[in-house]
């Protein structure tokens, strides 16, 4: 099966069916995970990216497929390579689109975690699902503020490994995809050619930005039909 991860405020029930259903996925089993907090899942006790990982190992020991594929995308592509690095015999191959691999470097994330806590739950969280583009601002609105905050923390901060280096490491095949929209902005602190010597495929996603679900759900499947491959 394909195991589908969402990013921050987002929801794969809402975001992936689009993709899925393209030709190149129609026939492959995909399961669409919406993380505590998000879309269709109560927040439960998730306080940040261990938690998040936690509970996708559990995910993987009650399905009966001995191995799965990932994708993810955005902090999603980041747990699913925790997850990957944590149960390497249970995965595949491991797709990333635009998965946060530097502490910092994402927009929304280092906003929502340079908020103060208190702030963010009473005016935060509103203020800022009004400034959203319709890609997300839908799904954001149906997530948990406090879960919210503390996995914007943990991106934002960083945790005890450097992602960067994790990618880099696993040795199941990897692929790394960039929207083409996002080639025009510097990206040397992604040091994309070196995960390329480290056996990792950068794909750009031809018409795409970050949001690559929305803006070419037909080319997310390929890139990810190419990758099972």
């Amino acid at each position: 099966p394909v195991l589908f991860l969402h990013g921050l405020g987002g929801a794969s029930s809402v975001e992936f069916p689009p993709v899925i259903s393209q030709p190149p996925l129609a026939r492959r089993h995909c399961l669409l995970i919406d993380l505590p907090g998000f879309g269709l899942s109560s927040a439960g006790s998730c306080s940040g990216l261990a938690d998040l990982v936690d509970i996708m190992v559990e995910v993987l020991d009650r399905l009966p497929a001995p191995r799965v594929c990932l994708v993810g995308h955005s902090m999603g592509g980041l747990v699913a390579l925790l997850l990957a690095a944590r149960s390497p015999h249970r995965v595949a191959s491991l797709c990333l689109a635009e998965g946060n691999l530097v502490p910092g470097r994402g927009l929304l994330s280092h906003r929502i975690a340079m908020t103060e806590p208190g702030h963010w739950i009473r005016h935060g969280f509103a203020e800022t699902a009004d400034s959203l583009p319709d890609a997300i601002s839908g799904t954001f609105r149906r997530a948990d503020p406090a879960t919210l905050w503390q996995l914007a923390r943990d991106l934002d901060h960083g945790t005890t490994r450097s992602w960067w280096q994790t990618l880099a490491g696993l040795q199941m095949p990897r692929c790394y995809l960039v929207g083409e929209r996002n080639l025009a902005t510097p990206l040397e602190w992604l040091d994309l050619p070196g995960l390329e010597r480290h056996g990792v495929r950068i794909v750009a996603l031809p018409g795409a930005g970050h949001f690559m679900a929305q803006d070419s759900p037909s080319g997310l499947a390929a890139a990810i039909a190419d990758q099972l491959a």
